[in-house]
């Protein structure tokens, strides 16, 4: 299947990358006389031969390889790339293509936009998560403290899902964005997710039209729903003791519960514990050394910061006037949740 999203993305999905390989559809990108391509080692293995074959020359492309002790997201990688252009003295008009999840799909969209030398984004979806994130169009980096502290804005000119990489050990990362983009957007497929999700972890190309459809109408947006409360956990005293995939899932959940009556989504709080739990694989218990009150605290801090979060909660809850969160209020929530997780346990 092929759509132009935003009158300027060419979007593929449903088709091989192997046979778009071989057609030569992708030759007016890998002909390129300047091109970096950004991966991790995996990808790198499983693609080098495959994709460099079709390049212009061997003097054409340039290959960086995020290694598995990188924090693929992080300001610090970036900066690494940005060390790598210049080592290799790409020239003026370099293409970026990126090769694998929403972390790539972050790197990728800040190097195209912030490095002089680079232009043109073009993404291969390893995983479901870079397909969406890629169709977002806003790219974040964080910092060491796993804080987001950089966010560029950006339409790719080529995005292709090659679905038949997804793994289902992969795929949380896939549902996380899934999951954040349609309870903002679209209600009828967050329920969808939840009854097809349990027996299907792989299957995300029948998501591809619904997600396309919504966002040619969507603007992209600067917040974007669970971050904030993401950012808020992340500065936290003792939030070291949570990895970073808990503190995402962990900032989604918290303000879902927060929203909760308003979203109209009926689901109990337990029923989305387990389900959270259990697409995440990880514990979303908050640790005992992270305090409500430090935890609340933070939240309200961060979230002050926005002078648009109200718009975006009043665009999520359907036009009911939801305010920046107060301390008193989360602090109902963050216990709640403490509850309802140790019955749960």
């Amino acid at each position: 299947m092929r759509k132009i999203l935003r009158d300027k993305t060419n979007v593929i999905y449903a088709e091989s990358l192997n046979r778009l390989l071989q057609s030569g559809d992708l030759n007016s990108i890998l002909k390129k006389p300047s091109l970096l391509i950004i991966s991790t080692a995996e990808d790198y293995e499983r693609w080098y031969n495959r994709i460099t074959k079709h390049c212009l020359s061997a003097d054409s492309f340039q290959w960086f390889i995020c290694t598995n002790d990188y924090i693929i997201e992080n300001v610090t990688t970036m900066n690494r790339i940005f060390d790598f252009i210049e080592e290799v003295s790409l020239p003026k008009k370099t293409g970026i293509l990126g090769i694998g999840n929403a972390a790539i799909a972050d790197l990728c969209g800040n190097v195209t936009v912030m490095n002089q030398f680079t232009e043109e984004l073009y993404f291969i979806a390893t995983e479901f998560s870079g397909f969406i994130r890629v169709l977002q169009g806003n790219f974040r980096l964080i910092n060491d403290r796993l804080v987001s502290i950089v966010q560029t804005k950006y339409d790719a000119e080529l995005l292709i899902y090659a679905a038949e990489t997804e793994h289902k050990d992969q795929a949380v990362l896939s549902f996380f964005y899934l999951i954040q983009h349609a309870i903002v957007n679209n209600r009828q497929l967050l329920k969808t997710i939840y009854q097809v999700s349990y027996y299907d972890r792989t299957r995300f190309t029948s998501y591809c039209d619904r997600l396309l459809i919504d966002y040619e109408k969507t603007p992209i947006k600067s917040l974007v729903f669970g971050n904030v409360f993401t950012t808020g956990i992340c500065k936290a005293e003792g939030s070291h003791y949570l990895n970073f995939m808990q503190k995402k899932w962990l900032g989604l959940l918290l303000q879902f519960f927060w929203c909760n009556e308003q979203l109209g989504v009926k689901m109990k709080d337990k029923e989305l514990i387990r389900w959270f739990q259990w697409l995440s694989q990880e514990s979303l218990v908050i640790p005992e050394n992270v305090l409500s009150t430090d935890l609340c605290q933070s939240i309200c801090k961060e979230s002050r910061r926005y002078t648009d979060i109200s718009q975006l909660l009043v665009e999520t809850t359907e036009g009911k006037q939801i305010r920046h969160p107060t301390e008193d209020g989360l602090l109902r929530v963050v216990e709640k949740l403490r509850y309802q997780i140790k019955i749960e346990g």
